[in-house]
């Protein structure tokens, strides 16, 4: 009560609370929707984003509506950083399936229409790097095609942009700031 006070203090119509969890112990806490933190190591599949998403959405359907899934789709997951074993991150093509199965398929099975659900999509993630789920734009994993997907799939933008990348310059410092320890 008191966040929603605060919420409403400021201009906002409220709060909208988003959690991972067992759906069931959502819907018990108040938690309006449930999105996932990535899919695991098997996240790189179009498959396991359907399969996943689709499971617990099943599950959320049991709370009668007080719980809505918020379709997530996750690259994979890449821990090479910490556990130095490499697997698979999402395809260009997988991540374009999944995103255009978000749109035609999951938002007008499961979103109430006219909300905030049709509008909403969790992206597994932006810079992860140790949990290794990410979609930062990086030289050797695809450069900005997950952004472009992005692009190409929720806005009305025109194609015609320009990357922009670091400089050498802005490269060298971005190098030093962390625990050179951890490189």
């Amino acid at each position: 009560e008191y966040l929603e006070e605060v919420a409403r203090s400021y201009g906002f119509d409220g709060m909208l609370y988003v959690s991972n969890g067992t759906v069931a112990t959502l819907a018990q806490l108040g938690i309006d929707a449930y999105a996932a933190y990535h899919w695991g190591a098997t996240g790189y599949t179009y498959e396991t984003n359907v399969g996943k998403n689709t499971e617990i959405a099943k599950e959320a359907n049991e709370t009668n509506g007080a719980v809505y899934v918020i379709p997530t789709i996750s690259v994979g997951y890449n821990d090479f950083a910490w556990r130095s074993w490499k697997a698979p991150l999402m395809t260009l093509e997988d991540y374009e399936k999944c995103h255009e199965w978000v749109t035609g398929t999951y938002i007008p099975e499961n979103a109430e229409k006219d909300t905030w659900q049709e509008k909403m999509v969790w992206l597994s993630t932006w810079n992860e790097y140790g949990e290794g789920t990410y979609m930062m734009p990086a030289e050797d994993l695809h450069g900005f095609g997950y952004l472009d997907v992005i692009r190409s799939k929720y806005t009305d933008l025109d194609e015609n942009h320009t990357d922009i990348v670091p400089t050498e310059e802005q490269g060298e410092r971005i190098q030093h700031l962390y625990p050179q320890y951890a490189r």
